[in-house]
């Protein structure tokens, strides 16, 4: 039987419905000045009938404006010409690409398919030349949105810990980020864990990791993230603070920035980074994600 704190409904504030929230999201920018955000998850770019080289060059244009130096790539489809292309343009800015793919499953049957995608990563990275290198890895596997979860949480939580055990050990020289939901810091870990809850022993396993932090208010997302940086710190990972910008579709509004806009989200990350600045663990702030932040109103 999962934990209470697992409960399948809470938690389905932290997994936002990504494809469809990529619809709803302008696909341009709406202007103004750079949120300080570190970060940003990438899943789509580029236009229908638009070529590798030109969707590449809008992708560099829309994160150069947000100001990023960093972002998660969504290249689950393969490193194909597109995607290199992405990256190339990306590296050209100067910015650090992370290889982002993930299915709920990936923690449990679908292990080899994770294992195959970190795999292709490394292929990747071990041709790219100088410039289009990657800076890691970065899985996005949220079993707790499978419908076993409610029933199997227990084993699912231990196959998935093993999983980021072995995605580590196969990633190689490339860091390994994972996502995490602010439940995992109220579960117990599996028996036989380093760790006493799920959020200490998934760090401990990744290089670091990204909080899915998913308030509207910087007050309650610093509340609930100082245990994650101070388990970064003493663990030496990097921790992340991910914020929500997409549309709240189905969900309650007050876990996006979504309606209250740009100048709301850029405070916010400001008050986030004054508090967790001082941290060697603290990475940044991570927003989820490129599409729905160019869109958002001032």
């Amino acid at each position: 039987m999962a934990p209470r704190s697992l409960n399948l409904r809470r938690l389905r504030i932290a997994v936002p419905l990504v494809a469809l929230a990529a619809l709803l999201a302008p696909a341009h920018a709406a202007g103004g000045e750079p949120t300080g955000a570190g970060s940003a998850w990438v899943w789509s770019w580029g236009e229908p009938g638009q070529g590798a080289e030109e969707a590449a060059a809008g992708l560099a244009d829309r994160v150069e404006a947000e100001g990023l130096d960093r972002v998660a790539l969504n290249v689950q489809a393969g490193f194909d010409r597109r995607a290199e292309a992405a990256i190339a343009a990306l590296g050209a800015r100067g910015v650090a690409v992370e290889a982002l793919a993930g299915e709920r499953d990936w923690g449990s049957r679908g292990r080899a398919d994770m294992l195959a995608f970190v795999r292709a990563a490394r292929a990747y990275d071990r041709a790219a030349p100088e410039g289009s290198r990657l800076a890691g890895i970065h899985l996005d596997v949220e079993p707790w949105g499978m419908g076993r979860w409610e029933r199997d949480g227990a084993r699912l939580l231990r196959d998935y810990l093993e999983s980021i055990s072995r995605a580590r050990r196969v990633a190689g020289p490339l860091a390994l980020t994972i996502d995490i939901p602010l439940a995992f810091e109220s579960t117990p870990s599996p028996r036989g864990s380093r760790e006493r809850n799920a959020a200490a022993e998934a760090i401990r396993r990744a290089d670091a990791a990204v909080l899915m932090d998913y308030r509207d208010d910087a007050g309650r997302a610093i509340v609930d993230g100082r245990r994650e940086i101070r388990i970064g710190a003493r663990l030496g990972r990097e921790v992340w603070i991910g914020l929500e910008t997409a549309p709240a579709v189905g969900e309650p509004e007050s876990i996006t920035f979504f309606e209250e806009g740009r100048a709301a989200l850029a405070d916010a990350i400001a008050a986030i980074a004054g508090r967790f600045g001082g941290s060697e663990a603290f990475g940044g702030v991570v927003v989820h994600h490129l599409g729905s932040l160019s869109g958002l109103d001032p």
